[in-house]
Order: C-alpha cells, then sequence, then structure tokens
C-alpha cells in the first residue's frame, strides 16, 4: 500500500503559526476620483423634439384650444383683427347649436330635488346664465346689417332663436333673471320688426318668400308661447300680405313705398344704441345690474 503523508498536529499548528507571523504585503488601494465619465455618441442616437404646431392644434379639444387663442389674445392684442379675417365664416345653425349646448350645460348644473325656477336654483348656474345672455347678444348683433345684409337670414335666425333655443331654458322666477330676459324680448321686438319692415320694401317680391316660408304661421306659434309678445309683428305680416291679396299684384305705389321708408327711419332714431347689447357693452354689465336690485 502507497504511504500515506500525514501531518501531525504538532507540524499543523507550528505551519500556521509561521503564517501569522510572515509580514503581510501591502494592498494598493484603489484611490476613485470623481470624475466624470462621457458616453461616446452613438450615430444612431434619437434626440427628442417639440410637438409641431400643428400636430399641439389637432391634439387639443375644444376647451383647451379655446384657452389657448383667448390668452394669446390678451397678450396680443393686436392680433384679433386678423383672426378674425381669417375666422371661416360661422353658419347660423352653428351658433344656434353654440346657444343651445349653453342652456345644456344649465340644465345639468342644476340642483337635484329643488324647484328648476327657484332662486337658490338660479344662483347655482347664474355664471353660465350670464354666459348665455352675453353670447346671445353677440351672435344677434353679428347676424344684423351690415355684418349681414341679407335680412331673410338675420329673421330666420332670431326666428329660430325664439323657437328652437330659448324654450330650453329653465323660466326662472328670480327678478334679475326676468328683467334680462324682457330686455332680450324688447331687443327682438324692434329687431324683426325693423328687418321684416326693411325686407318688405327692399323688393316687392318678397312678400312671396314670406308667405311661401310661412312666416305668418310662426309668429303665431312664437306669440302662443311667450303669451304676444311679438303680438305687432304678427299684425304686420298679416297686413302685408293682405294687401298683396286684395292688390293683386306686387308692385305698389311709389308714394306708399316712401311713406313707408320715412316711417321706418322715425322708428329707428336712436335704435342703434338700443340694439348695442354686445358684450362690451350689454345689459349684464355697468348700471343694469343696479336697476335689477332696485326693482
Amino acid at each position: 500500500m502507497p504511504s500515506t503523508f500525514v501531518l501531525s498536529p504538532k507540524r499543523v499548528a507550528k505551519r500556521k503559526q509561521q503564517h501569522l507571523e510572515e509580514p503581510q504585503q501591502p494592498v494598493a488601494r484603489r484611490i476613485i476620483k470623481n470624475v466624470r465619465c462621457k458616453k461616446a455618441k452613438s450615430p444612431f442616437a434619437t434626440f427628442g423634439v417639440r410637438l409641431p404646431i400643428g400636430r399641439t392644434l389637432e391634439t387639443l379639444d375644444r376647451e383647451r384650444l379655446y384657452q389657448l387663442i383667448t390668452t394669446l389674445v390678451h397678450e396680443h392684442p393686436a392680433i384679433v383683427n386678423t383672426i378674425i379675417e381669417k375666422s371661416p365664416i360661422l353658419t347660423p345653425q352653428d351658433a344656434l347649436d353654440t346657444l343651445s349646448n349653453k342652456i345644456s350645460k344649465i340644465n345639468n348644473g342644476l340642483p337635484y330635488k329643488v324647484d328648476a325656477t327657484s332662486d337658490y336654483a338660479f344662483l347655482r348656474v347664474k355664471p353660465l346664465v350670464d354666459d348665455f345672455f352675453q353670447s346671445l347678444s353677440d351672435y344677434t348683433l353679428s347676424y344684423l346689417p351690415p355684418v349681414e345684409n341679407d335680412l331673410s337670414i338675420s329673421t330666420g335666425f332670431l326666428k329660430n332663436i325664439l323657437l328652437q333655443v330659448l324654450p330650453q331654458m329653465p323660466k326662472f322666477s328670480a327678478v334679475e333673471y326676468r328683467y334680462f330676459y324682457n330686455v332680450t324680448m324688447e331687443k327682438f321686438n324692434h329687431i324683426l320688426e325693423n328687418n321684416i319692415s326693411n325686407f318688405i320694401s327692399d323688393k316687392k317680391q318678397n312678400i312671396l318668400v314670406i308667405i311661401n316660408d310661412d312666416w305668418l304661421e310662426q309668429f303665431k306659434n312664437i306669440n302662443k308661447y311667450y303669451q304676444n309678445a311679438f303680438a305687432n309683428i304678427e299684425l304686420l305680416l298679416k297686413s302685408e300680405i293682405e294687401n298683396y291679396y286684395n292688390a293683386g299684384m306686387l308692385i305698389l305705389s311709389a308714394t306708399a313705398g316712401e311713406d313707408l321708408e320715412n316711417d321706418q327711419n322715425n322708428k329707428l332714431e336712436g335704435l342703434e344704441n338700443l340694439l348695442n347689447f354686445a358684450s362690451y357693452n350689454n345689459p349684464l354689465i355697468g348700471s343694469a345690474m343696479g336697476n335689477v336690485y332696485d326693482i
């Protein structure tokens, strides 16, 4: 059998002792300096860029786009005319839809389990109601001469407001609301009477448009809803239609036409100020508020 070399316990202890007594070699410590390491640029690196303005605009929803343009107008008033000139033409239906949406917000903001016509309900949605009347004023003025010279379009827009838009509005009993509502009815009365009178006098054939489009019946329906607030216009239409049928022709005497024109001019004296209820001079701003609470 092969011999096996086995260290005795004494030899093992002696070797351990020698190992411990041997001088240890110093180990060089690595000193790490705070040095920035630069990465080599990759030829395939991709860097971020700001979103193009066109992509930003198409991504913004209507509310944020409105806020953006409003901010730009406030910070740079000089661009107002450019925006107006470059803006696409808005149709009467666009305006009617916007007004209807504003009333929908009013109805959605009414408190639950409370009479929708109460003063409390009105106060809860008052900012929305104020905005509606201001918008109504602005849109109305934008469809009057000399901005809109087609009186049939102007009159049709106002008729649709009376027939389609305002009936959606809650009938608030608040004194402040009733004041603004009555002012609006008064102004609409003057505008419509002026529009229809001028429309008839501009072209005698326009009476056929009134007959064929059934304006008289429409104003009968309007008066049913608004408690005969526009009875004078209904009588005007009825009289003009009867005159046409009784005369049996479209051409009226020149004298009658001149008298009608003079009468209209008298009615319109001072009307410009009466109709000036746009956002910069509307019943919601100024002394009108004092008049409301003085009632």
